[in-house]
């Protein structure tokens, strides 16, 4: 990915933008440029009618904790503005709340951007394997998109049905780690 977007070349990024995002607020803590040009444009759209889909985390603290009042200190500590900005520069991840990130870095084209996704953004159901089950349909379309580009005369049914089932074939050998066997 660097051999790409950081020289300038295109290249399509089917994924959160993370590295973008951390070196973008990376450069501005230092109040450098951030080196190279990019664009992203948001799939669906920014539009109210066209909601992007977002996953998410969830801090919480079990109701069985023998330390409950030192998790919610932990939780605390890390909702702290000073901790935020420097999670954020190096994780690429920013808060799913109002919080000093936003604020500080919302002037910036990019960042403003992806406020505007977030906020738009509706939450998929939480499945512990999601996030693996979308990188496998992400790479079926990665071959997909090979395929209509580089052999588009030659481009067969059969082709498209191999991806097909060989997306089919990941997720569910992926699926049947997780259900129970009796």
């Amino acid at each position: 990915m660097d051999k790409f977007y950081k020289k300038g070349q295109g290249s399509f990024l089917l994924d959160t933008p993370t590295h973008i995002t951390a070196d973008t607020l990376s450069a501005l803590q230092a109040k450098k440029d951030v080196g190279y040009p990019y664009k992203i444009y948001s799939i669906p759209s920014q539009e109210e009618n066209l909601p992007t889909w977002a996953g998410g985390g969830f801090l919480n603290v079990s109701s069985a904790s023998k330390f409950k009042e030192e998790a919610w200190a932990v939780i605390d500590s890390l909702m702290q503005a000073e901790f935020l900005e420097d999670w954020c520069a190096a994780s690429g991840y920013m808060p799913a709340f109002e919080s000093e990130p936003w604020e500080k870095f919302g002037s910036n084209p990019f960042i403003s951007s992806l406020k505007k996704e977030i906020i738009n953004s509706r939450n998929y159901p939480f499945h512990p394997l999601w996030r693996n089950i979308e990188l496998i349909l992400f790479d079926g379309l990665l071959k997909l998109f090979w395929q209509f580009w580089f052999k588009r005369d030659k481009l067969r049914d059969e082709m498209i049905i191999e991806i097909e089932k060989d997306i089919n074939e990941k997720i569910s050998k992926m699926l049947s780690l997780t259900w129970e066997m009796r």
